[in-house]
C-alpha cells in the first residue's frame, strides 16, 4: 500500500522524532540553542570574528544529525519490510 504524499509523511516522522528526543533527553535539547545564543552574543560584541555560517552552526549541525538519524531509521524500516516479503 502506497501513501500519497511522501512530504507529509517525512514531516510527520520528523515531528515524531523531535518529540521522542525531547522526552528522552531534555538536558541536551537546549544545547544547540544555548550555543547559538552564546555565539551570536560573542559575534555581536566583537569577541569572535567567525563567519555567520559558523555562528549558526549549532542549529544546522543539529538538523543534519536529526536528518541522518531519521534516514538511518527509515532505511532500517525499509530493510525489515523487504525481509518480511
Amino acid at each position: 500500500m502506497r501513501r500519497g504524499n511522501t512530504h507529509y509523511t517525512i514531516s510527520w516522522r520528523i515531528i515524531a522524532l523531535q518529540r521522542e528526543l525531547e522526552s528522552e533527553d531534555t538536558e541536551m535539547q537546549g544545547l544547540p540553542v544555548l550555543l547559538l545564543v552564546l555565539f551570536v552574543g560573542l559575534k555581536l560584541t566583537g569577541y569572535i570574528a567567525w563567519s555567520w555560517v559558523w555562528v549558526t552552526a549549532p542549529l544546522w549541525i543539529s538538523f543534519i544529525i536529526i536528518f541522518i538519524v531519521l534516514l538511518i531509521a527509515e532505511m532500517k524500516k525499509q530493510s525489515k519490510r523487504t525481509l518480511r516479503r
